[in-house]
């Protein structure tokens, strides 16, 4: 089972550096040059996109059952403002649901078994969006826009 994780999480990988582009990715170089020229955007500097797998198993090899587990198939700055589109087609092109999280909630001891329920935007493989918990209040989403609620 360990090989066949390491080639789904290359294909997951190699499937959304296409929307997203190279592991790593910064959209610049200076963060609060970026947040003063986006204000509105929803960004998180070195985030992790996760993926969530399902795997067969059996018990004794006779009683088939599933393994979910979520595993980390992406990292780098976004802007989920301008990438939402993106997201959306990384989910659908894996067919698997994506969590966007923050960096310590999926790296140092989160590495393994990411926090994944705090996440800031999961997208099913049909497409629909949901904003995490903690987020809901800052920001405002529909069909057209997803964009912070202004501080004033």
């Amino acid at each position: 089972m360990k090989n066949t994780r390491f080639v789904d999480d290359l294909i997951a990988q190699e499937k959304i550096q296409n929307h997203l582009g190279h592991l790593g990715m910064m959209v610049s170089g200076s963060k609060s040059i970026y947040r003063s020229n986006y204000p509105d955007n929803l960004v998180l500097f070195n985030a992790n996109v996760c993926a969530e797998f399902i795997e067969k198993d059996s018990f004794l090899g006779i009683i088939p059952y599933n393994i979910t587990s979520i595993r980390k198939v992406w990292w780098g700055d976004i802007d989920i403002t301008f990438s939402r589109a993106d997201l959306i087609q990384s989910a659908k092109d894996l067919g698997k649901t994506i969590y966007v999280l923050s960096e310590m909630d999926a790296r140092f001891e989160h590495a393994e078994k990411p926090n994944w329920k705090k996440y800031y935007i999961k997208i099913t493989p049909e497409g629909e969006e949901y904003i995490g918990e903690h987020v809901q209040p800052h920001v405002i989403i529909n069909d057209e826009v997803l964009q912070l609620i202004s501080k004033e």
